[in-house]
């Protein structure tokens, strides 16, 4: 066969006649109930303020999504983007193929939570605190999960909202669980969690790398063994919060109330501490090297310090 010259009028005729066959292949065997999404990361987590700030955004099937879901006929927070309206918030979610999906919910729970078809209108599930496990078939497409919360404000604004978060079970899976419980174990690097209700949860085992908790109020829960490097926690309360045995290299704990928390055991070289309140906080076995700490308050019962 004699080869076809680089300065032939016909030189990329094969490439294109391969592309058209490709095209065309694709054409008659794609199939409708696939959406094509090749951007989506079920690794990324986001928060409420990403849905907010982004009206495109869709979360995909397994991402871990953190909702500020506030009482009903509560006063409004300007320093919390919300999705919804008050004691309503709306997350999107794109499914790209067909799926049986199991979701579960904590029946201690006062909100709903349903899941409806951007295009349709169609609902493949509705769970409360009567019906906490549901196993739905969902097709292809753009959804809305709407939580609706059945809690009226009483007035307390330490109990003004949760924090819920939906998660998989586990990597890959198709269980998906809704709780107020916080996220051990979960993939949260660079979530922004500003500002929220974190109050007595568990983010044991939890990779917070780069996360952003700035102003948030984090008292009693547990970080356990966490890898929350480069994590900014501004101004934020963490009174008698867990940090021990965790990753916590240049983390930002500037001007935190670090009142009797743990931090003991833990990697805190570079770590910003300037101007936080650590009365009675635990630092011992810690790695302190490089911390910065101009203006901490400590007193007699701060153990292991500098």
């Amino acid at each position: 066969m004699k080869p076809i010259k680089l300065d032939s009028p016909f030189s990329f005729l094969p490439l294109a006649l391969i592309t058209f066959s490709l095209l065309f292949f694709i054409g008659i065997t794609g199939c409708k109930n696939l959406i094509i999404n090749p951007s989506e990361n079920t690794l990324r987590a986001y928060s409420e303020k990403d849905f907010r700030e982004n009206a495109n955004l869709r979360a995909a099937p397994n991402a871990v999504v953190a909702v500020n879901l506030e009482d009903l006929n509560s006063p409004p927070n300007d320093s919390i983007p919300d999705t919804g309206s008050i004691g309503i918030d709306e997350i999107y979610f794109r499914y790209t193929e067909n799926v049986i999906k199991n979701f579960r919910m904590e029946n201690s729970q006062t909100f709903s939570v349903s899941l409806v078809n951007v295009e349709t209108h169609e609902s493949p599930f509705y769970i409360d605190w009567n019906n906490v496990t549901v196993s739905a078939y969902i097709p292809a497409g753009d959804y809305k999960m709407i939580l609706h919360s059945w809690r009226d404000f009483t007035g307390d604004s330490t109990i003004i909202s949760k924090t819920v978060f939906i998660e998989p079970e586990s990597y890959n899976s198709n269980d998906i669980f809704i709780t107020t419980g916080g996220c051990p174990n979960c993939n949260l690097s660079y979530i922004n969690l500003d500002h929220m209700h974190l109050n007595n949860l568990s983010f044991y085992g939890a990779n917070l790398l780069s996360a952003s908790m700035s102003g948030a109020n984090i008292n009693f829960s547990n970080f356990s063994t966490a890898n929350m490097n480069n994590a900014y926690l501004f101004m934020s309360s963490l009174q008698g919060a867990s940090l021990s045995h965790g990753n916590l290299q240049s983390i930002v704990l500037r001007g935190c109330d670090l009142q009797n928390a743990d931090l003991g055991a833990s990697d805190l070289s570079n770590a910003d501490l300037r101007f936080a309140n650590a009365s009675g906080t635990n630092f011992c076995g810690s790695n302190l090297t490089g911390i910065i700490y101009n203006g901490i308050t400590v007193n007699e019962q701060t153990q292991c310090f500098p």
